[in-house]
């Protein structure tokens, strides 16, 4: 870290991966990356950072990688670097990903999330396209928050639809599974006991409405990549990875 940061004026820095499906202590990792990321940009003189947090990181009891944002967000806070921009994104577009897949061919599509919540997607190239916005043109001081989303909030109910509208399908539906069938499917595909209690504990807290935005539209960044685009972009032969 302190050679990436050596003479940089900006840096804009984040938490890799989301998941580590084997792990058994994934917040150590976190924490490692945390201590290796933190005090290489306070030793080389960095000015302004731009850190990507996520919505996620709105509610205290977060656990796994939303956890590690409140902690990222926290240290960077703490360590009295100049200035810092923690850009708290919304639910990734890249998210629907298997959901795009599921709709190509067929009229069902599943997941651990409620149909009816609605969600601040966000493509993430418009997430990099914000952070570069701030690295070239750093007019922020201090510790900053601020709130990045796309034009609209969907359920992922509302998603389904607009996919099968794009593949030609309507009677496409969305179906939230229960805890103990998507643990099992976790666990099938090699996630730890721990990572697959992460994943639910972070549903449940999606779910229950405990990770939200907190600031008014208004307060927001909003940016301009409509769910509808990035779907035909996938479907186009685009990545949804």
């Amino acid at each position: 870290m302190m050679r990436a940061f050596k003479d940089a004026s900006a840096a804009y820095v984040m938490l890799q991966p989301g998941y580590s499906p084997e792990s058994d202590n994934f917040p150590a990792y976190l924490k490692q990356v945390i201590d290796a990321i933190v005090p290489a940009l306070k030793s080389a003189g960095v000015r302004h950072v731009v850190a990507l947090s996520g919505w996620g990181a709105n509610y205290r009891d977060s656990t796994g990688p939303l956890w590690g944002l409140r902690m990222l967000e926290a240290r960077l806070a703490a360590e009295a670097l100049p200035n810092v921009m923690a850009l708290r994104a919304g639910w990734f577009m890249e998210n629907a990903s298997s959901m795009i897949d599921d709709l190509r061919d067929g009229a069902e599509t599943r997941g651990a999330l409620r149909g009816d919540v609605k969600l601040p997607m966000i493509a993430t190239s418009d997430v990099g396209a914000t952070a570069a916005h701030y690295l070239l043109d750093p007019d922020f001081s201090g510790f900053t928050i601020k709130e990045v989303q796309g034009p609209e909030e969907l359920t992922l109910q509302e998603a389904a639809q607009r996919i099968g509208r794009l593949t030609g399908r309507s009677d496409v539906r969305y179906v939230q599974l229960p805890p103990d069938q998507v643990r099992a499917g976790l666990l099938s595909n090699g996630f730890s006991a721990h990572m697959a209690n992460t994943f639910l504990e972070i549903a449940e807290d999606v779910n229950e409405r405990r990770i939200r935005m907190m600031r008014p539209p208004a307060e927001r960044i909003v940016t301009s990549t409509r769910f509808e685009d990035f779907v035909k972009s996938v479907l186009a032969g685009g990545s949804a990875a």
